[in-house]
């Protein structure tokens, strides 16, 4: 977002032809890290204190360890920030054109999503429970499933098959991917060329 409205006016005004920098991912890194450092710093104080006023604490289980019960009233849904300190940067600096991008940040906001009503039932119900663990994962397997549905059907060429080069069959992997792969979820015998995420 702001980094293709910036690295539009690199050739249209003549003094801000420095802005070519941004098309190195590195420079655009460096800019979202401190982004998100400026965010939490400014963000922290007033996010910890307006959570307390509302008495949003952790809530503990009385059968837990002794030591444990020092974190009764510290204030939960902390994760939330820190997802919108990392997301906000995220878009900021980041192609969104790659579909790869756009998906890693949804599969982030999803898996906060998560965290967030099971953060949200222990406030509300007074009680450590939260989500029960069967929704969470439940949850977990609709991001992942819907992650690598969009990667090998909706861009096939997204996953490679582990056949054409696994290391077992005597084949080598393709130079674009040696060495910045993860087995895909979900799918058998392929796998996610990690690389795709940084071009």
């Amino acid at each position: 977002m702001l980094y293709q409205l910036l690295f539009s006016l690199h050739d249209k005004v003549s003094w801000l032809s420095w802005l070519n920098v941004l098309r190195y991912t590195s420079t655009r890194i460096i800019a979202a890290t401190l982004t998100a450092l400026i965010l939490s710093l400014l963000l922290y104080p007033w996010f910890i204190r307006t959570l307390q006023r509302i008495q949003l604490g952790q809530v503990v289980r009385d059968d837990g360890p002794q030591s444990h019960f020092s974190k009764r009233g510290t204030p939960t849904m902390g994760g939330s920030l820190i997802l919108f300190c990392l997301i906000v940067p995220t878009v900021l600096w980041s192609d969104m054109s790659n579909p790869f991008v756009v998906l890693a940040t949804l599969v982030t906001a999803g898996a906060g999503v998560i965290g967030f009503i099971d953060d949200a039932l222990k406030v509300r119900r007074k009680h450590s429970g939260g989500l029960p663990g069967r929704l969470k994962m439940l949850g977990q397997f609709v991001i992942a499933g819907t992650a690598s549905w969009f990667l090998f059907d909706v861009d096939a060429g997204a996953l490679v098959e582990l056949c054409s080069w696994y290391p077992a069959d005597g084949c080598t992997a393709p130079a674009e991917v040696a060495g910045a792969v993860m087995p895909a979820p979900i799918r058998y015998r392929l796998a996610l060329p990690l690389i795709n995420f940084y071009t």
